[in-house]
C-alpha cells in the first residue's frame, strides 16, 4: 500500500503542475534553459558541507567534485563511487541531489565523485563522453561502483557500454535509478503512462533528445542505452517507480533480458514517482536502503 506521505507529494506535485516546464518546446524552451543553466549553481549548500567533505577537481579543465566522509563515518571497505547526476541533460546539481548523496556517504562510508559533466544543448553526447571516460580511467578500481539518476542513470548504463568497445574494464556494478534508457520515447505504454507521472513529460524531452544525440541516430546506445549489449556490461541493479514515464522503457528491458536469460537485478516499486528515492516518505527509505546494501553488498551498513 502506497504510504501517506507518497501520496501527498505526489498530489502537491500534480496540483502544481510541477512538470509544466517539461511541457516546453521550441523559443520557450530554448529561453528556460539559457535562464535557467545562466542561474543555476552546482555548488553545495552550506549545511551539506557541515555534514561531509567536499573538495573541487579538475581534469583537463573539466570539474568533478569529491564527496567524502568525516573522520568519525570512514568506511575503509567501502567502494569508491562515480555518480553521474540527473537533470534532463541540460540542468546540474540540486539541493535534492547534494541532500541524497550527503546521505549516500554518510550511510555507506563511500567517496562519491561527481562529475559536472558539459550540458545539453550547447553540448552533446561527444563532450559528455569526452569528459566520462578519462574521469572514469582515473578513478578505476576494481571495486568501483558506477551510478547514475535519471538522465545520469543513462549515462553510467552507456558509458559501460562505452568502455567495453574501448576494451576498458567495468566497474564492480551499476545502479541505475530511474534511468532515461530510450530517448526515441517510442514505447506506446508511456502514453497511458503520462497521465500518472507528475514529474516528467514527453514534449520538452523529445525536444532534448535530439539536441543530445546531435549527429547519432537516437537509438545508438550512447543516446538511449535500451539498446546497448547488456550481456557484456557489469551487473546491473535499475530501480523504477510505476508512476514514472521511463518505467515502460525498464520493464520492456527487463522483460527482453529475462527472455534471454541475462542476469539483471530490477527493482520496480508500485505507484512511485521520477526519483522518489531521493526522498524522505517510507518507500523512499526502503529504497535507499537496497541501494545502500548493493553499494556495500555484505558490508554492515548503518542504514
Amino acid at each position: 500500500m502506497q504510504s501517506i506521505h507518497s501520496q501527498l507529494i505526489h498530489r502537491t506535485l500534480r496540483a502544481s503542475n510541477f512538470n509544466q516546464h517539461w511541457q516546453l518546446t521550441g523559443k520557450k524552451l530554448e529561453k528556460r534553459v539559457h535562464n535557467k543553466q545562466k542561474n543555476d549553481r552546482h555548488q553545495p549548500l552550506k549545511l551539506i558541507t557541515k555534514q561531509i567533505n567536499i573538495t573541487m577537481h579538475y581534469l583537463d579543465d573539466q570539474l568533478y567534485y569529491r564527496l567524502s566522509p568525516k573522520e568519525s563515518e570512514i568506511n575503509t571497505s567501502a567502494p569508491p563511487i562515480l555518480y553521474f547526476h540527473g537533470g534532463g541533460y541540460i540542468y546540474t546539481l540540486t539541493p535534492l541531489h547534494w541532500e541524497f548523496l550527503a546521505r549516500l556517504v554518510r550511510t555507506t562510508g563511500s567517496i562519491v565523485s561527481v562529475p559536472i559533466y558539459p550540458l545539453a544543448p550547447q553540448n552533446s553526447y561527444h563532450e559528455v563522453f569526452s569528459m566520462a571516460v578519462p574521469l572514469y580511467r582515473l578513478l578505476y578500481t576494481p571495486n568501483l561502483v558506477l551510478m547514475g539518476d535519471s538522465a545520469g542513470g543513462g549515462i553510467a548504463l552507456a558509458l559501460a557500454h562505452l568502455l567495453n568497445d574501448r576494451g576498458l574494464s567495468q566497474p564492480r556494478r551499476i545502479i541505475a535509478l530511474s534511468p532515461a534508457l530510450d530517448l526515441s520515447f517510442s514505447n506506446p505504454e508511456i502514453e497511458a503512462m503520462k497521465k500518472n507521472d507528475p514529474v516528467l513529460a514527453l514534449p520538452s524531452l523529445t525536444v532534448i533528445a535530439d539536441w543530445y544525440r546531435c549527429d547519432l541516430p537516437v537509438t545508438h546506445p550512447l543516446v538511449s542505452p535500451f539498446y546497448a549489449d547488456f550481456e557484456k556490461v557489469a551487473p546491473v541493479s535499475l530501480f523504477t517507480g510505476t508512476y514514472d514515464i521511463t518505467n515502460p522503457d525498464a520493464k520492456k528491458l527487463q522483460q527482453q533480458l529475462a527472455e534471454r536469460q541475462i542476469p539483471f537485478d530490477y527493482r520496480e516499486y508500485p505507484k512511485m514517482l521520477h526519483i522518489w528515492m531521493m526522498y524522505y516518505f517510507p518507500e523512499a527509505r526502503q529504497a535507499f536502503k537496497e541501494i545502500c546494501e548493493l553499494i556495500l553488498e555484505d558490508t554492515k551498513i548503518r542504514a
